[in-house]
């Protein structure tokens, strides 16, 4: 999806950034007669945004896309099963050779289960 956005004759003042977004977002930004002060920069422009969730998941960055939207899938099927269960399920998968340093199974689950929350908006 295409962003557009248009911003004109604003002052700014303080921020980290204007407008921050992942390096795979199709943005267009036009603006005029703005006015920035105490800002560090106008764009941020972080890692993609799948590096960004997998680094919010706690996994690698070579860890395989279609086994992570398999794995939410299943977890948002069985939303009254126990974290055991769940995290049964995830090791099954075999999506934990891809955990970080530092990282479990148990966090691993966690972090997906938020995340299947968040998508289904509760």
């Amino acid at each position: 999806m295409a962003i557009d956005i248009d911003f004109n004759d604003n002052k700014v003042f303080g921020g980290s950034a204007v407008l921050s977004t992942p390096s795979d977002a199709d943005v267009t930004f036009k603006g005029g007669g703005n006015e920035f002060h105490g800002v560090t920069k106008i764009f941020d422009v972080r890692k993609s945004s799948s590096h960004e969730l997998l680094e919010k998941l706690g996994l690698k960055d070579d860890a395989d896309l279609n086994l992570i939207n398999e794995v939410l899938i299943k977890l948002a099927s069985m939303p009254n099963e126990p974290a055991v269960k769940k995290t049964e399920e995830v090791e099954k998968s075999g999506i934990t050779k891809w955990l970080n340093v530092g990282v479990t199974a148990s966090t691993l689950t966690k972090n997906l289960v938020d995340l299947v929350q968040q998508m289904s908006g509760g």
